[in-house]
């Protein structure tokens, strides 16, 4: 996905990490229901598992707001709208998309709480324009936005920790490929768990973030609880491809990397698994050597 310059991708996968935005999440969450029951916006009280969806929806997006006000060149959110998109139906379909989250959106705009810069098109058969919103004045009464504590917010392991897709089209462009559980997918996946178990009780910070966050190549915000990794694979062949994505270091410039990540406190390096181990190497006159 390409990058567009102070554009914030939604994240489905974040949560409140505090108890007091878990609380402040709670209170929206009714005051959005209130606001359908009262507006006659509903025709039917949601069931409980509704509501929880609906909860769900509304968190997510009260913590993308968050770090989108902590974001200091005052950039927008794309949230997805397409039906195609919200209502994908396969395994890996994360619970906060459906008519829930568009149900939570517009609740939001209807109260006033966020502004709806521009609702998005599609420019081609592959080519869409997002929709973009931003917190409006009114959110800061229900949400901490001054100054916005992006430290409360968390992220949660994604439920697709491993993803195959096709080929690439004549645009670059590549599909996301459902595939049946098998002996193999559990052991990649399983793989995948136990990255992220390490990766979540890492001490891992990044320096420079006392003033504000700021915005990776990814369109991500580089925050050291964008730990959860996921590997995709290629060509609808689980031997091609295999890299790690997701991790908020991946949408850093090289440098930036080494100047500002710490791990326990101390820099990083960076490491050529090529020279690490000997290898042998045909020497003048046929004879072998070893060579680091």
């Amino acid at each position: 996905m390409t990058q567009t310059p102070n554009l914030m991708w939604f994240d489905p996968l974040l949560r409140a990490k505090t108890t007091e935005l878990a609380c402040a999440v709670e209170r929206l969450r009714d005051v959005l229901l209130l606001r359908e029951t009262n507006t006659g916006a509903r025709k039917r009280a949601r069931k409980e598992a509704d509501k929880e969806k609906f909860g769900l929806a509304v968190e997510a997006l009260a913590c993308n707001l968050i770090l989108l006000s902590a974001l200091g060149s005052g950039p927008k959110l794309a949230v997805p709208r397409s039906h195609g998109f919200l209502w994908r139906g396969d395994r890996g379909a994360n619970p906060v998309y459906g008519q829930h989250f568009l149900s939570a959106i517009d609740g939001l705009a209807s109260l006033g709480l966020i502004e709806e810069e521009r609702r998005g098109y599609r420019l081609s058969a592959r080519m869409r324009v997002p929709s973009l919103i931003r917190p409006s004045a009114a959110l800061a009464q229900h949400l901490p936005l001054t100054p916005p504590d992006w430290r409360s917010v968390r992220q949660i392991d994604d439920r697709a920790l491993i993803i195959l897709k096709e080929g690439k089209d004549d645009d670059g462009r590549a599909a996301t490929i459902a595939f049946p559980e098998t002996a193999k997918t559990r052991q990649l996946a399983g793989q995948m768990r136990r990255i992220n178990e390490f990766l979540r009780s890492a001490d891992i910070e990044v320096t420079g973030q006392n003033t504000g966050l700021s915005l990776g190549r990814d369109g991500q915000v580089i925050a050291p609880y964008r730990r959860c990794l996921r590997r995709i694979f290629n060509n609808a062949n689980w031997q091609h491809g295999g890299r790690l994505a997701g991790g908020f270091w991946m949408g850093m410039e090289r440098a930036e990397r080494f100047e500002r990540i710490r791990i326990d406190g101390e820099r990083i390096a960076d490491v050529d698994y090529r020279q690490l181990f000997p290898r042998r190497r045909l020497c003048a006159g046929g004879e072998t050597a070893a060579r680091r």
